[in-house]
């Protein structure tokens, strides 16, 4: 083992020695040594102490490296997807003067790198959209931010106006308003007298385009139209917010997140502060009540049989009168406050003896919340007989009906004298009585049904308006339970699957399989029922 040892060490002594003469004495570390020239050879340039001598003839290397790192690069670290990198590397210049090789070697330790038309990523917000003028609002989805109104409550997407999250407007009677919608499928857009929406108390008078999620829907508030309605998601609960309703240069107050501000109606998208009360602003005010006060709508009162709003008429015009007085007395404050009376009193007029369009609106409105509480009565009536078959019926539950009967037959005597803003009233009080009863009585819903029909076409029929009015119920018990949002969200998921199981029956009946469509309509009801218990509605 010696001996053999012994022969190793002077092996590797002779080649040692064998190198040593090839380099000229000289040592070379291939670690430290900086590298040039690219493609497959790759040379590495002597010490930095090394006399380089060498004519523009020479191209051949001191010392070859191994094979073994020919594969060797310098590590380049550049910004992700650069259009274009350029990697400079140690150059070889000849100077013509004195035949001299002069290298050239970066000073850093990793080559330069130079980038064309670099990809910037930028973590600034994205701007918010602009509208095309204040009656274009532009309406897209994302995550409820902090100052939408619903922050935790319904779903977890929300609408944005104009980039803003659950924005409140301000829109004005008579004029025209145009909302440009790009949300998705799931999220159409659609006007509701209910903060929820959902699909509920839709809005039809003066709304065009309404129920879709890219387009424009148009809506023109009329004297009619209720003072607070929201901008709402047909598929969703509490997805957007409140549109305030005001008549012709009336101003408000509206909450916006950390304060409040005054909005002036016309647009309204933008709060602003509260301006300073100065002499041209309440000049201008008294010559815009003055011009009111002379419309067309003002003349219709004075040349109508209305004596209540000619009464009101009558006091708008006082007041008009005394707030000129007080301008000229420098009490501009009272001026002011007088002007926005006259101007409230005129809307309020002007409503009572509408024009023949504003009647056709008002008409619609008292008929479509007529045909609801007609819809609330039946589905009460239904569900409180098969309660009583179960047992005796706790009288909380019920409501005084002759006392709806009443509300209902005043309300068609003031119709029939056009009194439909009155008549619009008194059907909303009827619909808040009927709503209550409906609300107790979810919590004890127990059903019995007698499945006797005469055809599977009927019992189909049957099956179908039982889903319908469960699924009605669903936005009242949200309202009455106020469900968390877990229990929500759960919700939602269930309904979805029983609305999807209700289309595939449609489907399956208009192929007149009407044995396969009352098993899936009934599937369907169980899982709406579902829907019910997740926000507390025991049955």
């Amino acid at each position: 083992m010696y001996k053999v040892c012994a022969k190793l060490m002077f092996l590797t002594g002779v080649i040692v020695l064998l190198a040593l003469a090839s380099c000229g004495g000289q040592s070379v570390k291939l670690e430290d040594a900086p590298v040039e020239g690219t493609g497959s050879e790759i040379k590495a340039a002597p010490e930095k102490n090394a006399l380089v001598e060498s004519t523009a003839k020479s191209t051949k290397p001191d010392v070859e490296v191994s094979p073994r790192i020919k594969n060797a690069e310098p590590k380049i670290e550049v910004q992700p997807i650069p259009a274009k990198v350029e990697v400079p590397v140690q150059q070889t210049t000849v100077a013509a003067s004195e035949g001299k090789v002069v290298e050239s070697t970066p000073k850093t330790t990793q080559p330069p790198v130079t980038q064309k038309s670099p990809i910037k990523v930028s973590t600034a917000a994205v701007p918010a959209p602009k509208s095309k003028g204040s009656n274009h609002f532009l309406i897209t989805v994302g995550p409820k931010q902090p100052g939408h109104p619903a922050v935790g409550k319904g779903h977890p997407m929300g609408f944005l106006v104009n980039g803003v999250s659950g924005k409140q407007l301000v829109v004005e009677r008579g004029k025209t308003y145009f909302f440009d919608i790009t949300t998705d499928a799931k999220h159409d857009v659609y006007l509701s007298t209910k903060e929820i929406g959902w699909g509920s108390a839709p809005l039809s008078v003066g709304v065009k385009g309404a129920y879709t999620y890219k387009g424009t829907m148009i809506f023109k508030p009329s004297a009619s139209t209720p003072g607070d309605i929201y901008y709402a998601c047909r598929n969703h609960p509490y997805m957007g917010a409140r549109i305030h309703v005001v008549n012709l240069g009336e101003e408000i107050t509206v909450p916006q997140p950390g304060s409040s501000k005054a909005v002036r109606g016309g647009g309204g998208a933008t709060a602003r502060a509260v301006p300073k009360i100065t002499e041209a602003k309440v000049k201008q005010k008294l010559m815009f009540a003055q011009m009111m006060i002379n419309s067309q709508g003002a003349k219709r009162v004075a040349a109508s049989k209305n004596v209540k709003a000619k009464k009101i008429l009558s006091e708008a015009r006082q007041a008009l009168a005394d707030g000129r007085q007080k301008s000229l007395i420098g009490a501009l404050p009272e001026a002011l406050s007088l002007a926005n009376r006259a101007l409230k009193m005129i809307g309020e007029a002007s409503r009572l003896v509408p024009s023949e369009e504003t009647l056709a609106e008002q008409v619609d409105t008292y008929k479509s919340l007529l045909a609801e509480i007609a819809g609330y009565q039946k589905s009460y009536k239904n569900n409180l007989k098969n309660q009583e078959k179960e047992g005796p019926v706790a009288e909380d539950v019920k409501y005084d009906e002759n006392v709806v009967a009443k509300l209902i037959s005043d309300a068609k005597i003031l119709a029939g004298k056009d009194g439909y803003v009155r008549a619009t009233g008194l059907l909303q009080k009827v619909q808040k009585i009927l709503t209550v009863a409906l609300h107790k009585m979810l919590d004890s819903k127990t059903l019995v049904y007698d499945l006797k029909f005469e055809t599977a076409a009927d019992e189909y029929e049957y099956e179908l308006k039982r889903f319908g009015g469960y699924e009605e119920l669903i936005p009242v018990a949200i309202e009455a339970k106020k469900p968390a949002p877990g229990a929500l969200r759960l919700m939602e998921s269930f309904l979805a699957k029983a609305r999807k199981r209700r289309d595939e029956a449609e489907a399956k009946a208009s192929a007149s399989d009407y044995g396969a469509a009352i098993a899936m309509m009934q599937q369907a009801t169980r899982t709406v029922r579902r829907a019910l218990r997740m926000v507390g509605v025991s049955q």
